[in-house]
């Protein structure tokens, strides 16, 4: 008897346990159809994000380099040794300012030297005048023959032709003298100094360079598949790395008509005011190149598209507190960018559009509208999302638009 009780006792308590749990295990079940029941009749949970009004930019982006437009090298038309030299690289120059000077004593001692050779010209001259006049008043009493009268005048031209040619030699020397001050011809910047005071320049070598700024250059090269794209004209932006923060606004004024041969590339060239002298030959940087502007565009989110068999749609939403009515609407798209796709028809500026949801939404349902991170338990292990998310998110948008 005591060994039955010993059995008995045990097993009452374990079929106890086991009827308990099965009751725990009902009641459980019954709470999470209840929960599951309740979640399948809440309105929906969505995130929306509303339609904007902006302009949609498409552009060009390469990398900038700095030129000035005109760069000049100031060298000697004749050799000589230079005396004077005080711009410096980065130094400011004007136009008709003298920068260099040669030594003039070589030219000067020439000049003196042909200045009495013209002096000797012109006397000889002189001499063949009276003497013609001499001449021609003899054999007008017949006293010489017409042969000295001629013999004379030619002497005459010799002297004269010897007098205008020392002329022309001392003009000579004495523009080489004005050629020993060597102005700039242009406003601008030194931007090299190859030679100091004392060297001896030959005529033609370049003792600086100037070049102007108060309009710059700046190019980059663009591919074949873009160049057409890119047109003289349109408005371009330029930065750069030593003026952070700072924009340039400018033109693009030239293209070139063929492509480099290595690079298969062409050259755009975009021209910039640059009164101030702030952009520098050499500096490096981006040039933006704006290829075209869709103005005052109504803009929603790629994850608002979606598509239907009659096209694509979108899923408006008028805000109630927290919650709000949907619908799904027809749409017309249009231009689109990085950010967004312009909606041509359907919508207005400052209405609500879903971007992203729990459920699938219908048209006329009611709706909670996310602010933040309240959605991401109840996107856990969903299959169904609204546009942008999972697999439909990654289907091709109506109208060429990819999400």
């Amino acid at each position: 008897m005591r060994r039955f009780l010993y059995i008995l006792i045990p097993a009452l308590v374990l079929a106890s346990l086991i009827a308990w749990r099965i009751v725990q295990n009902r009641q459980q079940q019954a709470a999470q159809a209840k929960m599951a029941q309740a979640r399948k009749n809440a309105p929906p949970l969505v995130r929306a994000a509303p339609v904007v009004e902006r302009d949609i930019v498409h552009a060009f982006q390469g990398i900038a380099n700095v030129q000035s437009p005109r760069m000049v090298n100031i060298s000697p038309k004749v050799t000589g040794q230079l005396i004077y030299l005080q711009a410096r690289p980065g130094a400011r120059v004007t136009k008709g300012e003298v920068i260099a000077r040669l030594d003039p004593s070589e030219i000067q001692a020439s000049i003196a030297q042909q200045q009495a050779n013209v002096t000797s010209a012109q006397a000889n001259l002189n001499n063949a005048v009276v003497y013609y006049r001499r001449v021609y008043s003899l054999y007008k009493q017949g006293f010489v023959a017409a042969q000295d009268v001629d013999n004379a005048r030619t002497q005459t031209e010799v002297y004269r032709g010897a007098l205008n040619a020392a002329t022309a030699q001392l003009h000579n020397l004495q523009y080489q003298l004005q050629d020993l001050l060597l102005r700039s011809p242009v406003n601008g910047f030194v931007t090299a100094r190859n030679f100091d005071p004392g060297s001896v320049v030959s005529a033609g070598q370049a003792i600086l360079t100037v070049q102007t700024m108060r309009h710059v250059f700046v190019t980059t090269s663009a591919p074949e598949d873009l160049i057409g794209t890119i047109q003289a004209g349109m408005a371009a932006e330029a930065s750069f790395d030593a003026l952070p923060g700072r924009v340039f606004h400018g033109r693009v004024t030239h293209v070139d008509p063929a492509a480099d041969p290595v690079s298969r590339e062409f050259l755009v060239q975009a021209t910039f005011a640059n009164l101030q002298n702030t952009i520098r030959p050499g500096m490096y940087g981006t040039l933006t190149i704006l290829t075209h502007v869709t103005h005052n565009a109504l803009v929603v989110p790629r994850e608002a598209i979606k598509n239907s068999p009659h096209g694509p749609t979108v899923t408006l939403v008028q805000p109630e507190g927290r919650r709000a009515r949907a619908q799904v609407v027809p749409v017309k798209t249009g231009d689109q960018d990085a950010n967004g796709v312009a909606i041509t028809q359907g919508v207005q500026p400052g209405e609500q559009v879903v971007i992203l949801a729990a459920q699938p939404v219908k048209s006329g349902q009611i709706v909670r509208i996310d602010t933040g991170a309240g959605m991401t338990a109840d996107l856990a292990g969903q299959p169904n999302v609204e546009g942008g998310v999972g697999g439909a998110g990654n289907a091709a948008a109506p109208g060429g638009i990819s999400a």
